[in-house]
């Protein structure tokens, strides 16, 4: 069965898995409140989803504004959402819904720089956990850039 879907906005309820903010607004309070503002409207898609039979979804890599980045290490949003996380998850799983990430393009895990590929690693890291957060199965998918 094939299953149909779309990634990251849903246009017919105005709705994102990207609330983000700029770096020269950074701070936990505001990282925590983008997140639940995305867990919201994440709830809000796959339950419309349901309704229309769209099994497939891809969230926006924005979910957790500047994830891996190192300021944001202090900033425990996977325990602060534990509950809201578990209960998407349940209903991803319960309703065999497809989910995927793409992290962004810059994400480049083959780079000499190994900077780069240290950022890199730290970014895929970011997207294992937020799917890990869900409590989701090999089924999730992480799409990644390769090459130069």
């Amino acid at each position: 069965m094939k299953k149909i879907g779309y990634p990251c906005q849903n246009w017919t309820l105005a709705l994102t898995t990207g609330h983000t903010l700029r770096f020269k607004n950074f701070s936990k309070e505001r990282v925590l409140q983008a997140v639940g503002s995305n867990l919201k409207h994440l709830s809000e898609m796959l339950t419309y989803n349901l309704k229309n039979n769209l099994k497939f979804f891809r969230i926006s890599s924005g979910f957790v504004p500047f994830a891996s980045h190192p300021a944001s290490s202090n900033i425990s949003w996977f325990d602060h959402f534990r509950d809201e996380f578990t209960e998407i998850g349940h209903v991803i799983l319960n309703n065999s819904i497809r989910i995927s990430m793409h992290p962004d393009h810059y994400v480049l895990i083959n780079s000499p720089d190994e900077d780069i590929t240290q950022r890199s690693i730290n970014e895929l890291m970011y997207h294992a956990r937020l799917l890990d957060a869900m409590g989701l199965d090999r089924t999730s998918k992480m799409q990644i850039h390769v090459g130069g």
